[in-house]
Formats: C-alpha cells, sequence, structure tokens
C-alpha cells in the first residue's frame, strides 16, 4: 500500500501494487468466511454434542485475528461461551455458562444510562456482582482473557452505582491483567491446543 500510495501517477509500479494489495485482501476476505463457515459448524457441533439447547449461535474472531473464534449461544438462563482455534488438535469445544442474572438490573431498571447501554448491547448482556458492586456486562465484545478461563472480564464491563439524587452513575471497569499478558495469552491460545 505504501509503495502505491507514493509511486507517480499511471506507473507500472503502483499499477502492480494496487493489483497485489486488491488480490491480498481479496483471499483474506473468502479465507475469513471460509472460517466462518467452518466455526460455525465446528461450534453447532459442539453444541449438539453437548446437549446444550440453545435460541441462539453467534461466532466472532477474538481481537486481531481470523484464527481463534469466541461463540456465545444463548438460552433461558444465560449464555454459552466457547472458543475455538482453527489450529486446535480437534474440535472439541469446551463450553462454559455464565447466568444472565437480571435480577441484579431491577434497582437500575429505570436509568436512562441502563436503558442506553442495553440497547447499545442490543440486549446481549449480563450481569455481575462483586463484593458489593453490580456491573453491567455487554459480551458481543468477549472477554480479555476468555479463552483461558470463564472468570476473565468483559471487554465493556460498567459499575453501576447510585448517585446521592438516585440517579444513575455509570463508571468503565478496568482490567485486571496487563494488555501485554492478554496479548502473549492470545498468541498462545491462537497457536491451537
Amino acid at each position: 500500500m505504501l509503495v502505491a500510495v507514493f509511486a507517480k501517477n499511471g506507473s507500472p509500479k503502483r499499477i502492480k501494487w494496487n493489483k497485489a494489495g486488491l488480490w491480498i485482501s481479496t483471499l483474506y476476505l473468502v479465507f475469513t468466511l471460509f472460517n466462518k463457515w467452518h466455526v460455525n459448524s465446528v461450534i453447532a457441533s459442539g453444541l449438539e454434542k453437548n446437549k446444550i439447547a440453545v435460541t441462539e449461535m453467534v461466532t466472532t474472531p477474538t481481537p486481531l485475528n481470523n484464527f481463534l473464534w469466541m461463540s456465545y449461544s444463548e438460552d433461558a438462563r444465560g449464555y454459552w461461551f466457547g472458543y475455538y482455534s482453527v489450529f486446535d488438535k480437534n474440535t472439541d469445544v469446551e463450553f462454559y455458562h455464565v447466568d444472565k442474572k437480571e435480577e441484579l438490573l431491577q434497582p437500575f431498571e429505570e436509568s436512562e444510562s441502563v436503558k442506553l447501554l442495553k440497547r447499545f448491547s442490543k440486549n446481549r448482556f449480563i450481569m455481575s456482582q462483586h463484593d458489593s458492586m453490580i456491573f453491567f456486562n455487554d459480551i458481543r465484545f468477549g472477554q480479555m482473557g476468555g479463552w483461558n478461563g470463564p472468570d476473565s472480564a468483559f471487554v465493556f464491563s460498567f459499575k453501576l452505582n447510585k448517585n446521592a439524587d438516585n440517579s444513575t452513575a455509570l463508571d468503565r471497569s478496568r482490567f485486571k491483567t496487563s494488555m501485554a499478558e492478554a496479548f502473549v495469552s492470545l498468541v498462545n491460545r491462537v497457536k491451537g491446543k
């Protein structure tokens, strides 16, 4: 791309590099579509094999790659999460369940901030409680390090508090692990089990 940007207009070198860029991006798109189809089939088979009945199944790649995929599948109580790398030695996905715990949201139900969070998350959220703090977790972007364990923090997690005037205060929660640790963990999981 840099060669194409800095080369002179009409230069054969620029045309060659533009074509190469188009081919590479097209092949990557085809590769992504194939991976999505393959991962969907692996996850669906895993859910069926484990006799997990769900109403919806979503698969999405983890950050910065197209090899490790996260799935979340909804049932009546919450969500089943699973991770699958195209480099895994077998297709046995380990799923874990997280309850939605919507009852924790009751004190904040009338809050405009919470209504906005529910719309933003497209109602794909779970609630959690740590000590006396209540957290609203948007599950669509996964957990920072969820491929290593179900207790990892969600990427979009908001602490819900009541202000003195009984309005809701939102605080974006912070990660307990460093980005460097999470990145190393991601790379190791991408390599497969």
